[in-house]
This record gives C-alpha cells, sequence and structure tokens, in this order.
C-alpha cells in the first residue's frame, strides 16, 4: 500500500493556519495581561481610598494637613531600551511631590513585608522590598497611561483622596486649601498596549467625582 504525502500547497496552507492560530493566541494573552493589570489597578485605588478613611490626616496644629492624603502616582522610569510604567501607593509626609521615601509607601495588606511600589526611580526598581506587578511595564506589557479629563492637567497623573473618599487631583503640594483640586468630573484613566492616542488595546478605568468609585468602563 503506497503512502501519499504532503503536497507542496497542503503544506503551506498548514503553514499559513498555524500562523493564524498563534497570532490569536498572542492577542488574547495580551488582552489577558491588560485585564489582569486594569483589575490590580483597580484594586489598588479602592485601596488608597480606604487608606484615606481609615486615616484622617487633619490636625488643627499644621497648617499643611490637607497635602499629605493617601495618593496613587504613576511613574514612567526610563530603562535601558524603553520606558517602564510603575505606580505607588503613599502618603506624601515630607511635602516632596512624589513618593521619595520607603516609610512614605503603603505596605501590601497581604504581605506585609512587601511595599506598594513597583519603584519610583531607576535603581529602586531591583529591591526586594517592592512589588514587581506594580512595574506595569515589566508585568502586563503595558506601553502607555493616559488621564483624560480634569484629573488630566498639569501632566500629573495621580489621584489622592480625602477622609469621605473624595478624589483629588494633581500635586497637592501645590494646593491652595483643602478644597483646592478636588475632583468634579469624572477621571478616565487609560490603560493601553501600545501609544494611548491611537491603540484600540486599552481598558479605561473611571472614578467618580464626589464618591471617588472606580470602575472599568472599557
Amino acid at each position: 500500500m503506497s503512502k501519499r504525502a504532503f503536497t507542496l500547497l497542503e503544506l503551506i496552507i498548514v503553514i499559513i493556519i498555524i500562523s493564524i492560530l498563534s497570532s490569536i493566541i498572542i492577542q488574547r494573552t495580551d488582552k489577558n495581561d491588560l485585564y489582569k493589570a486594569a483589575n490590580q489597578l483597580l484594586f489598588h485605588i479602592r485601596y488608597t481610598q480606604h487608606l484615606a478613611f481609615i486615616d484622617n490626616v487633619f490636625s488643627p496644629n499644621d497648617e499643611n494637613w490637607f497635602k499629605k492624603r493617601w495618593q496613587i502616582q504613576f511613574h514612567s522610569i526610563v530603562g535601558t531600551y524603553d520606558i517602564t510604567w510603575s505606580y505607588s501607593i503613599y502618603k506624601d509626609i515630607t511635602l516632596s511631590g512624589n513618593d521619595n521615601s520607603k516609610r512614605e509607601l503603603a505596605k501590601d495588606p497581604m504581605n506585609r513585608n512587601k511595599l506598594l511600589s513597583g519603584g519610583f526611580n531607576s535603581l529602586a526598581v531591583d529591591d526586594e522590598d517592592f512589588t514587581k506587578s506594580m512595574m506595569l511595564g515589566n508585568s502586563y506589557g503595558i506601553k502607555d497611561i493616559l488621564f483624560e479629563g480634569e484629573c488630566g492637567r498639569y501632566g500629573s497623573k495621580r489621584i489622592a483622596f480625602n477622609y469621605d473618599g473624595a478624589p483629588y487631583y494633581g500635586n497637592l503640594v501645590s494646593a491652595e486649601d483643602q478644597y483646592d483640586k478636588r475632583l468634579t468630573e469624572q477621571c478616565k484613566i487609560h490603560i493601553c498596549l501600545d501609544d494611548c492616542e491611537t491603540t484600540d488595546e486599552k481598558v479605561i478605568i473611571a472614578i467618580e467625582p464626589e464618591t471617588g468609585f472606580a470602575h472599568i468602563l472599557k
């Protein structure tokens, strides 16, 4: 009984089918990572608000008390070949406008030995105290973060909360009083696998004014 060999045309068709299936699987993996990153971020936004709930920073003896709220801030860390996006949860005790000290960082409620930061400078990213999954670029392939709306002013990618959960935008070091920079319209945070201005590969997290309720729009 003779054996039938594959023709060149059949081999080409098989190769094309495998390539298409591989492309679909890769895209699904990318999208899964995108939604994993979004869900993690959503949890951390809500946790930042929780920290603000249980830590009333008001002090009659400190004229800058309203500048020391719990906040979540994104950083673009320039690496050897690319920009890596990460974020941190902290209270700006030193009024530097950034998380420049480990003592300002929140601790991971699931592991008290870890700090809720993906690193805030090019050296810190290798620190074992930090939470690697908060390096969105390295962990999930996130290439860009865009803040849309009032919260996107001044290019400062951060959201802070007061003791009743209301959200604030921008760097609070320059706030004039406890009501300054309070969010008055919906904030949209775009998390993207490419340039946020051009790609559809994104998830959008919305934060509502007044209540600070955070949820996924897309």
